[in-house]
């Protein structure tokens, strides 16, 4: 039942973990509602997927890849495989409509992808990506410029100063 999906440690942890951030905001970990209410419709599916399969709950896959899941929003297996390189067959396996199932409750549950995207995307990217919001890509190339001729300058009237 629904007790032993909140039992979880890597459930239990996450909450605690988000819990303690709004204490401490060295390590970043917004666990929402919303993330619960995920959670807790994945693990009813991952039972439904048992039971229509006729295996253990354990096979279709953990409730830590769920907890997982609810909380880094992959959008695609390579995504999930960060987390887990060898996954599950029954999410594995191509021919088999659970992976779609599980994206499909994930992107009606509409969980916004901004803050937990970041993670997959590397620094510069996301550097670029701010620059490109707040000034256009032009202004972008005079604003790297203006800084370069700065850097340039500085360097120069320190070295006249000596």
């Amino acid at each position: 039942g629904n007790e032993s999906i909140l039992r979880n440690q890597s459930f239990i942890s996450m909450i605690k973990q988000s819990a303690n951030n709004k204490e401490n905001q060295s390590e970043k970990c917004n666990w929402t509602d919303k993330n619960t209410k995920l959670y807790i419709q994945l693990a009813d599916w991952r039972t439904t997927v048992a039971e229509r399969e006729g295996i253990d709950v354990n096979d279709v896959c953990s409730l830590d890849l769920l907890c997982w899941v609810s909380y880094k929003i992959p959008s695609n297996r390579s995504e999930l495989r960060r987390y887990e390189y060898i996954l599950p067959a029954p999410i594995e396996d191509k021919n088999m409509p659970y992976f779609d199932e599980m994206i499909e409750i994930i992107s009606t549950m509409n969980m916004t992808q901004v803050t937990t995207k970041a993670v997959f995307y590397s620094i510069r990217e996301k550097v670029k990506e701010g620059m490109d919001s707040i000034l256009g890509k032009k202004e972008r190339k005079v604003f790297i410029a203006t800084t370069v001729l700065c850097v340039v300058a500085l360097i120069l009237t320190k070295r006249k100063s000596r």
